[in-house]
């Protein structure tokens, strides 16, 4: 009774957000979103740092005390009457509209972070940075997609997901790193590197947005929240060789194994990885396994064994290499790059006609194939699956 007493004492003597802000979320869970959004964008910076320093602060008290059960600490009674996560998809839609203007990407961020350790909102949180940094990945802004999936990390060190997720955007960027050098192309630094926006063309001009940001008052006092923004870069945004981002990657990878050994493209990455840092033994022992225990869906059984035929023909066994082909094949017969990778292997035996026949099969298959080759899409997801997480959290969040 003690602790009950303590904490609502605590919470009741520190500084409420407003009750502009609280209707403002409201309008928001009421569906209407777009009104909400308009508003709030129009807050200067100072105003908007001070709600976010408010919510935080009410909660300071069980933060501290990890949140306990049964002790006062339920959301709906530190913060009565202002939904948490309707309020961080508030700050997330008002910073889409106009992303010169970070406050509220910072006050996004923040909530965020505070939510990772409220028990019931932790999981929404964690699926909040998952979606922040598959939607930079689809604008083709792999640095800070590495930025959003380490901050996800650094908040939930537990989610295999999130750790999947880091590794699978490092594996890329080593990848466009190694192509570019290959084809002899100059190294082109991300654009988010300088925390550019997907949406950054949308909006009021950039100049109009930095007039609202220097006429603000500048926070004192209490405004450690804060203290780390703009942040430093993240260590993803550090990175330029591909051996780094591969390093990485296995590190993120082999820690997602680590928390979910069953997690079956985790390790098909994890075999990637250490296949282009020239681990051949580890990589074949990651991709048997999976073809072996863990076939996972078929597109990821695909992948081990087309994988696994590159990774033998460079150990020097082309017959191990034409099977694990064969068998991918035998999963996907649709698939131009197992028939493509079949048709070289064979070349290499010294049958050309079986070479060509394969090369023919290929170029049929291409023009009835009615599902994409899960090759092609290994390192460039489809578009549009982050915007539909996006919009199902504001379904869930609204009515």
């Amino acid at each position: 009774m003690a602790t009950i007493l303590t904490v609502l004492a605590v919470a009741a003597g520190a500084a409420q957000p407003s009750a502009q802000y609280a209707v403002l979320v409201q309008r928001y869970v009421s569906g209407e979103t777009s009104a909400a959004v308009a508003t709030i964008h129009e807050w200067p910076a100072a105003r908007v740092r001070a709600e976010v320093q408010a919510i935080i602060g009410v909660g300071r008290t069980c933060s501290s005390a990890g949140w306990p059960a049964g002790a006062g600490c339920e959301p709906s009674s530190v913060w009565p009457g202002l939904s948490i996560p309707a309020a961080l998809m508030l700050h997330t839609d008002a910073a889409r509209v106009d992303a010169a203007f970070e406050v509220h990407d910072r006050a996004a961020l923040a909530l965020a972070q505070l939510m990772a350790g409220v028990p019931p909102l932790a999981d929404l949180a964690e699926r909040w940075f998952g979606m922040r940094a598959r939607l930079a990945r689809e604008a083709n802004h792999w640095a800070e997609a590495g930025s959003w999936a380490e901050r996800g990390v650094a908040s939930f060190p537990r989610s295999a997901r999130l750790r999947l997720l880091l590794g699978t955007i490092e594996e890329t960027l080593a990848s466009q790193e190694i192509s570019r050098r290959l084809n002899g192309l100059p190294l082109e630094p991300d654009p988010l590197r300088a925390r550019s926006r997907s949406l950054a063309s949308r909006g009021k001009p950039r100049a109009q947005a930095a007039s609202r940001r220097t006429s603000a008052p500048a926070m004192t006092g209490g405004a450690a929240i804060y203290s780390d923004f703009p942040p430093p870069p993240a260590e993803s945004e550090r990175r330029s060789e591909p051996a780094e981002h591969l390093a990485a990657a296995q590190r993120a990878l082999q820690a997602a194994l680590e928390i979910e050994p069953t997690l079956s493209e985790a390790r098909l990455r994890l075999a990637r990885v250490v296949w282009w840092r020239g681990d051949l033994v580890q990589a074949q022992a990651e991709l048997r396994q999976i073809a072996v225990t863990q076939p996972g869906d078929a597109g990821t059984a695909f992948l081990a064994q087309l994988f696994l035929g590159r990774v033998e023909e460079d150990a020097g066994q082309l017959a191990r290499a034409l099977a694990a082909y064969e068998a991918a094949v035998a999963l996907r017969p649709d698939c131009q790059s197992a028939r493509l990778a079949l048709s070289h292997t064979r070349l290499r035996l010294g049958d050309p006609a079986a070479a060509r026949r394969e090369l023919e099969t290929a170029l049929r298959s291409g023009r009835s194939r009615s599902r994409p080759d899960p090759f092609w899409l290994y390192l460039t997801p489809p578009a549009g699956a982050a915007e539909d997480e996006l919009a199902g959290l504001r379904r869930e969040l609204t009515r």
